[in-house]
Order: C-alpha cells, then structure tokens, then sequence
C-alpha cells in the first residue's frame, strides 16, 4: 500500500514538471534519494528498537572470543613470517628481501 502511495506521489510531481527535461530528471532523482533514504532511517530505527546492552557475561565472552582471534592471526602470521625469511629462504640458499 505505501508504494502504490509512494509511486503515486512520484507520478503526480512529474506530471508537474512535464515540460522540462532537465527538471523532470532532477525531481526524479531527488523523489527517488527521499523515498531510499527514508527506508534507511526506518530501518535503521527498527534495528535501534530492538537491540539491547549485552549483559556482563555476553561482553566477557566477545572480549575472550576477539582475543583468541587476534592471537590466532598473530600467531599465524609470525609462524609465516618466520619461516619464510628466518627459516625456508636461508635453507635453499635465497637471502630475505
């Protein structure tokens, strides 16, 4: 229903602005920013109605679950790092650039 009421409005300020080219693309483009960024905002405050503050336990674990992860990839990366230029490259004969 709104987007007959939408499309609607649509059509009405065009039949306005007829006549002129350029006028008709700008009130186009202007209707269609307003109707796309009017269902941002209303989606945006539906998903501000329905969050809520984790509770301590939920924070302790996203803190404990993004330190594991951020130990993981520095970990990974130094065992890459290391053998690559530490360990691999000297072993072949190749000096680290």
């Amino acid at each position: 229903m709104m987007f007959k009421t939408r499309l609607g409005k649509v059509r009405a300020v065009l039949g306005r602005v007829r006549g002129n080219r350029l006028v008709r693309k700008a009130a186009e483009s202007r209707i269609v920013k307003w109707v796309s960024q009017s269902r941002v905002v209303r989606r945006t405050v539906r998903v501000f109605r329905a969050a809520r503050y984790p509770t301590r336990e939920e924070m302790w674990l996203i803190v404990r679950i993004s330190i594991v992860g951020i130990l993981i990839v520095g970990g990974l990366a130094f065992l890459i790092k290391f053998v690559l230029v530490n360990g691999f490259l000297p072993m072949i004969g190749l000096s680290p650039s």
